[in-house]
């Protein structure tokens, strides 16, 4: 399973559904946006877009399970165009662990905004 590389049109309404291959009960995704240009340094807290369980994501667990996100047209209206990165976390309690997409360990996928024609925000 390669990390999803997805393209999608500033202020746009965005629904990604991902498979885990693995029953995820008992754990509560967290799937985080942030700008490819200085991702490393951003903290959460000044992410472009961090979704949970009950604010863009549902989760069904099972044996392979899915993480299902929507992201409104109202939220994409406000990104600028560009490159972006994302990664999907699992959390229990204190336990957080990253959804791995590949035999060799990638953790992260990628994001790229174009500019939409008709802009309805500022």
């Amino acid at each position: 399973m390669t990390a999803p590389a997805f393209r999608a049109t500033r202020g746009d309404s965005l629904t990604w559904t991902f498979t885990i291959p693995e029953d995820i009960t008992g754990w509560t995704p967290k799937w985080t946006l942030k700008p490819q240009s200085n991702w490393p340094a951003t903290l959460d807290a000044a992410a472009t877009l961090v979704a949970t369980t009950g604010s863009g994501l549902v989760s069904t667990p099972g044996a392979t399970s899915t993480v299902a996100l929507t992201v409104l047209a109202s939220v994409t209206a406000t990104w600028e165009a560009g490159a972006y990165v994302w990664d999907l976390q699992l959390v229990s309690g204190t336990n957080v662990r990253t959804v791995e997409w590949d035999d060799s360990g990638t953790t992260t996928g990628s994001l790229t905004i174009t500019p939409d024609v008709t802009r309805t925000t500022p």
